[in-house]
């Protein structure tokens, strides 16, 4: 029992490890520099160059994607490009409304899972009694 536990949280940490490498790869392949975009297209390159050193983005990917992963290991999820805040707070925010219409969905489906079991287990024992 324990080895199957063991293995299965090695697959959890491999398959964390593979999405947030797939994940920071795709972020970072997208077009454009973040450094542009906060600072606006008509930005001098002096502006943009000590946004790009503030942010980061001039380190190696490798030291970038290093960074990152400390960064979620303690909780620290950086901050929001668009919003100025901290990411943590903006997901709390979020999952303020998120929680209670997922509990409600899961409510609903047991609800009319257990109706639709009841009802298709009382149509079956009713034609097996018949004959």
């Amino acid at each position: 029992m324990s080895v199957f536990i063991l293995r299965r949280l090695l697959t959890l940490v491999a398959t964390l490890a593979g999405a947030s490498l797939i994940i920071f790869l795709v972020l970072d392949a997208l077009p454009g520099n973040a450094a542009e975009m906060l600072m606006g297209a008509d930005s001098s390159p002096e502006a943009i160059r000590a946004m790009t050193v503030k942010l980061g983005l001039d380190q190696p990917l490798v030291v970038r994607y290093l960074h990152w992963i400390a960064g979620l290991l303690v909780g620290d999820l950086g901050n929001s490009y668009a919003y100025g805040t901290p990411v943590a707070d903006l997901i709390a925010e979020r999952l303020a409304l998120t929680i209670p219409l997922a509990v409600m969905a899961m409510l609903l489906t047991v609800v009319l899972a257990l109706a639709a079991g009841v009802y298709t287990a009382a149509i079956t024992t009713g034609s097996v009694m018949s004959e």
